[in-house]
């Protein structure tokens, strides 16, 4: 049984960037004949950030045609490929990137959060006790 491979893709509905369906492992990734026809229907400029999830399904070429008609009719299916019965690739395009499987690390951002060493209060002792009072310290200008 072939194993197809997963695509994510972000598909802007009819070329319309305020109207974007994001087609992503594990729930919604689709299979590149699916990409394909996807692209045909709603313009290739329509596809966006593409990559190879590393994911396959198994599916026969029949069980893979017979559920493409089902959610996108022959007429697309005859349009892409030529026909209903034409075999179906099984993986994406070489242009197609692959995601990395490596964790993305978040870039750092700048510590908003004062040091203790460069606190912005200061500290002052009341006339009485050990209480101290914070004082804020002046801002440069």
């Amino acid at each position: 049984m072939p194993a197809f491979e997963l695509i994510n893709v972000q598909v802007a509905l009819g070329g319309d960037i305020r109207s974007i369906v994001d087609r992503s492992y594990p729930e919604n990734a689709v299979t590149w004949p699916e990409y394909e026809i996807i692209a045909h229907i709603h313009g290739a400029g329509s596809m966006r950030g593409a990559a190879n999830s590393g994911e396959t399904v198994n599916r026969t070429q029949a069980e893979e045609r017979e559920r493409l008609i089902s959610l996108y009719g022959a007429e697309a299916m005859g349009h892409v490929y030529g026909g209903t019965a034409a075999a179906l690739p099984t993986k994406a395009a070489d242009e197609i990137p692959k995601v990395s499987k490596k964790p993305k690390t978040a870039k750092a951002e700048p510590d908003l959060v004062p040091d203790a060493e460069d606190d912005m209060f200061e500290t002052e002792d009341e006339d009485k006790g050990d209480k101290k009072k914070p004082k804020v310290k002046d801002l440069p200008k």
